[in-house]
């Protein structure tokens, strides 16, 4: 088969929206092997389907967290196993550690999650996966914000907003992505 005839096979295939077509492809393709008496076929499906996955939702689900409460010396960090499913295949994932749930009127990634406690991990051809996160006591990392994730009884340095249950947040895609986000609540006590 001539470059011209699979150029005008390929025109067709897309000309014909929504038509299912496998293209068999000769190996004695000029350019592939360089020689033109070669014989033998190649079948190649047009795409892949992507396995089923159970729909993203906004709010609790779909988050664990391996150990909860988590364990965690006072203004340290202890990393623990953060595992989802139900998000979008094959797409960039988000992970960080937040005061409120996706759910929250008037939710911002930016202001209600630790930026430097994110993650972004590849998507999985299923839509789940799992990641091992840095769970901080006290004030966030960034030092910025007003906000931490303390235990029960933790003193906070004045100004400092004290959250005894935070949430690891999960969404897609890209940080502001709340409708697709879920969230698992967390507390934390003392190792």
């Amino acid at each position: 088969m001539s470059r011209y005839d699979l150029t005008h096979v390929a025109r067709r295939w897309w000309a014909g929206a929504g038509a299912v077509l496998i293209v068999t492809l000769s190996v004695a393709l000029t350019g592939c092997s360089g020689d033109e008496s070669s014989e033998g076929s190649t079948t190649v499906p047009p795409s892949v389907s992507t396995p089923a996955t159970a729909p993203p939702g906004s709010g609790t689900g779909g988050v664990t967290i391996d150990v909860n409460p988590v364990p965690v010396p006072l203004d340290g960090m202890a990393k623990v196993k953060v595992s989802w499913e139900g998000q979008k295949p094959r797409t960039l994932m988000f992970v960080s550690i937040c005061r409120s749930p996706s759910s929250t009127p008037g939710f911002q990634a930016g202001i209600e999650c630790s930026s430097l406690s994110e993650l972004n991990p590849n998507g999985t051809p299923d839509g789940s996966g799992s990641v091992d996160l840095d769970f901080f006591r006290g004030r966030t990392p960034d030092g910025d914000t007003d906000w931490g994730c303390f235990a029960p009884g933790d003193e906070a340095p004045a100004g400092v907003q004290v959250n005894t249950t935070c949430y690891v947040r999960v969404t897609n895609d890209v940080v502001l992505n709340n409708a697709e986000a879920k969230d698992a609540p967390f507390t934390i006590t003392n190792p």
